[in-house]
């Protein structure tokens, strides 16, 4: 696997286009990317919150840009690894490799996730574990709203 880095040029980009659209109702980019969300993923406000994902697992999420608006987060998920239960605000995820992903909520349901290159998803705020079932180390972008 090829690491795919983003300089902050790049990330200002993606997070002034993501921002600039999601005031209007940002839409995902695909109706079969994490469809579970829409039946057992709730917002964070039906669920107990929990801590922060760079809190829970610093390993796997670090802050790479931070500001009023917006905190963004570099995802690196090793083969086989999980974090932990975790909250994030409304969020958009750009998977920059293709994945396979087992996402646990608080309410014990699960469900696994293949994901490709390039697919974007807007998130309502929730709270889950994640693991790396897949065969190479999972590499994202989590752009996460303040406002």
């Amino acid at each position: 696997m090829s690491d795919i880095i983003l300089n902050k040029r790049d990330l200002n980009v993606v997070v002034n286009q993501i921002y600039k659209n999601a005031p209007r109702g940002f839409e995902p980019t695909t109706s079969a990317m994490l469809k579970f969300y829409l039946d057992i993923g709730k917002p964070m406000s039906h669920h107990t919150h929990h801590d922060d994902a760079v809190k829970v697992a610093p390993d796997s999420y670090k802050v790479v840009l931070e500001n009023d608006a917006v905190r963004v987060l570099e995802v690196r998920i090793k083969q086989g690894a999980k974090a932990e239960m975790h909250s994030h605000p409304r969020s958009v995820a750009i998977c920059l490799n293709d994945q396979r992903l087992k996402f646990t909520f608080p309410n014990g349901k699960t469900e696994k996730a293949d994901l490709e290159r390039g697919q974007t998803v807007w998130l309502d705020g929730l709270s889950h574990a994640v693991q790396n079932v897949g065969t190479e180390d999972v590499s994202s972008v989590v752009v996460e709203l303040k406002k």
